[in-house]
């Protein structure tokens, strides 16, 4: 059994799950309004890589800053272990579905740690610093 802290918070598995989870919900909304769009001519098929490097971007920001809000510590290590789950979990996928195809995965790479260094940087501002009284 793992033990909490006073203030109540989760182990840092958890939260790494919630924002593996978070991404893969991002990356399969956003999928599906782009897949509306493909589906009524508003998009060119063409241009669907553009897209999949945005979702990525967008998916791996959004757990990273979920993960990094909920750990009151060291969120740069844990919004790192964050972006890097979920770019396994989609180097895996493709390996899964796409019988090994690694041609953008390298984009996906790039995009996840685009994502990871954008959150790492949003939750470093986002902290208070301690003011010292006079």
């Amino acid at each position: 059994m793992m033990k909490t802290s006073k203030k109540g918070t989760r182990p840092i598995i958890t939260n790494l799950l919630w924002g593996l989870l978070i991404g893969i919900i991002v990356s399969i909304v956003f999928s599906g309004i782009v897949g509306l769009f493909v589906l009524n001519d508003g998009v060119a098929e063409e241009n669907t890589k553009y897209f999949a490097m945005v979702i990525q971007f967008i998916a791996a920001f959004a757990g990273s800053v979920f993960v990094g809000k909920r750990v009151g510590q060291k969120y740069a290590i844990v919004c790192g272990c964050s972006a890097a789950i979920y770019c396994l979990v989609l180097v895996a996928s493709t390996i899964m579905f796409f019988d090994g195809a690694f041609q953008s995965v390298g984009m996906g790479v790039g995009m996840c740690a685009a994502g990871y260094v954008v959150a790492c940087a949003m939750c470093m501002t986002n902290k208070r610093k301690g003011h010292r009284r006079k």
